[in-house]
């Protein structure tokens, strides 16, 4: 009998500690649909990992990336993680900077990126944006631009604003440096 009871405890503690990431895989899972910090159709970051959730099951989370790849994640990683969420606001701040030579007028190339984003139809024009200078750079003054948009038009408005700032930049010949080095030669004689 005891040989017997020692076996099903084996049995008993193999299956349990079997089941152990699955039980936390649920747990996890409930409490992703309890809390909520993320739910079918938001667009997400975890771990690097970018894409938009498809499914939240019982024991795993399906994000579809944008080159259409899906990632299955541990509903128990999920649950203990860092998660960025970027659909929970529906508006989305778009960051740049661009680079012009310290030999071009500043306050005119502002004025450039300024025109184009008032009349860009992906801007929230009740929202405020900002074009000022952020670094002067080793080779650039560095203008950074932050503007607010909605999800939909995210995209479009990044690939928009730097297609549109160097056409601008270009006719109106504000240059847009490239890193250089300058290098003296010393030429020692040894007499």
């Amino acid at each position: 009998m005891t040989s017997i009871i020692t076996v099903i405890g084996t049995v008993g503690l193999t299956v349990g500690l079997a089941l152990q990431d699955s039980l936390s895989n649920v747990a996890g899972g409930f409490l992703i649909l309890f809390s909520k910090p993320l739910k079918v159709g938001d667009f997400v970051e975890y771990a690097g990992i970018t894409g938009t959730v498809e499914t939240i099951g019982i024991l795993q989370t399906k994000l579809k990336k944008a080159d259409g790849t899906a990632v299955y994640i541990p509903n128990n990683q999920i649950s203990n993680a860092v998660i960025q969420n970027y659909s929970e606001d529906p508006k989305r701040r778009l960051d740049l900077s661009f680079g012009i030579s310290y030999d071009a007028d500043a306050e005119f190339a502002k004025k450039l990126i300024s025109d184009i984003l008032n009349q860009h139809k992906a801007v929230l024009h009740n929202e405020a944006f900002t074009v000022r200078i952020g670094e002067l750079a080793d080779s650039a003054v560095m203008i950074y631009v932050r503007v607010w948009t909605t999800h939909a038009e995210y995209w479009n408005l990044y690939y928009d604003l730097h297609e549109q700032v160097k056409q601008a930049f270009d006719e109106n010949k504000i240059a847009i440096p490239y890193p250089q080095r300058e290098i003296h030669i010393i030429n020692q004689n040894n007499n």
